[in-house]
């Protein structure tokens, strides 16, 4: 049985690409007063002056990574002063990881020995100072920094800080999907990294419709989807907190499924059929992001015997900060894998933290 022997060519995709997530449109619809925003606050880099720091705040699947590079490849095409610098908090959680991803987008290569973050830090400021390049770095998943153990947070204090510790400029973009992050950032970093906010709002069906129709018309041949294909999508992803992420992806299975059936375009019955199984990828997808590190193993394994008070919880961890394990305790509800609430006496307001029942 030969697996691959047949090559014909899809009948169903043009280019496949413009419905995954790293796929950055021609233009970004629906985000026009974001897009302002965001261009405001960067645009004094084109002219060798320092930009604003930048929060993006957002639900999952509202375009605020992708209004980010959006407007940041724009600002590079304009000017070469600033460069653009993407890091996924999640996959480089480290204030090193940090600094050596910002080292190697100036074209730095580390050594094999490895050196220390302040050494990174040293490296970066003097690579600003010598060559004149302003680096524009988003921090996508910021508040990742803030659930460690070990003050990886202090690269925001690092970053927020450096033209008036060393001289140099440079702008930080942080993305998160977490509204109260602001609250939960250091005093002396808070002032210096939300100096402009902006807030990207779920999707509406009819905007998810249009941002369908127009990926779609990158993604497939004429004539290869089905009428109302594009609005069961769009449905989906406004079930799901207007999600647009999801929307193209039960879009592209659904693609998928009709070419696996052979099928000359995409039906109905092909996202029926699909859009389960991409709801729960999605979902699995985005708890997997946020799985257990080793501080939130412990915190679940003290709750195990029984529900505690939050000073009773601190003190199973005299050695980590009660802010550090406030942060994995929002964490942990985010995954609904705790719950809890707030409960009131003689000593005071305190929190009952509990696991969450299955």
């Amino acid at each position: 049985m030969r697996l691959f022997s047949h090559s014909a060519e899809s009948r169903i995709f043009k280019y496949e690409a413009a419905l995954q997530p790293d796929y950055l449109p021609v233009e970004m619809e629906f985000r026009d007063a974001q897009l302002s925003s965001l261009a405001h606050a960067l645009r004094p880099a084109s002219e060798n002056r320092q930009p604003e720091n930048i929060i993006i705040y957002g639900p999952p699947g509202s375009g605020k990574t992708s209004s980010a590079k959006f407007v940041l490849k724009q600002l590079c095409e304009y000017s070469s002063k600033p460069l653009s610098i993407y890091v996924n908090c999640w996959e480089v959680p480290t204030r090193f990881g940090i600094f050596s991803s910002i080292l190697f987008a100036f074209g730095e290569m580390m050594p094999r020995r490895g050196i220390a973050a302040d050494e990174a830090l040293s490296r970066i400021v003097s690579i600003a100072k010598n060559t004149g390049i302003m680096p524009i770095i988003v921090l996508d998943e910021i508040d990742r920094l803030l659930a460690s153990q070990y003050d990886e947070e202090r690269v925001l204090y690092d970053l927020a800080r450096a033209y008036e510790v060393h001289g140099i400029k440079l702008g930080i973009v942080g993305i998160t999907n977490d509204r109260n992050l602001l609250s939960k950032l250091d005093s002396r970093v808070r002032s210096s990294l939300a100096q402009c906010v902006v807030e990207f709002p779920s999707y509406g069906i009819s905007e998810l419709k249009g941002i369908l129709l127009s990926r779609a018309n990158a993604a497939f041949f004429p004539d290869a989807l089905g009428p109302e294909v594009i609005s069961l999508c769009a449905a989906v992803g406004a079930k799901n907190n207007g999600d647009a992420r999801l929307a193209l992806n039960v879009l592209w299975r659904a693609g998928r499924e009709a070419e696996r059936q052979n099928s000359p375009r995409v039906e109905i019955t092909h996202v029926q059929k699909v859009k389960n199984e991409s709801v729960s990828s999605v979902g699995f997808l985005a708890r997997k992001e946020m799985q257990l590190d080793e501080m939130g193993a412990q915190i679940i394994d003290a709750l195990r015997k029984k529900p505690l008070l939050s000073g009773e919880l601190y003190s199973c961890f005299p050695k980590v900060s009660e802010r550090t394990i406030r942060n994995h305790l929002d964490n942990l509800e985010k995954m609904g894998l705790i719950h809890t609430e707030e409960t009131g006496g003689r000593e005071g307001r305190s929190r009952k933290i509990s696991l969450a029942k299955k």
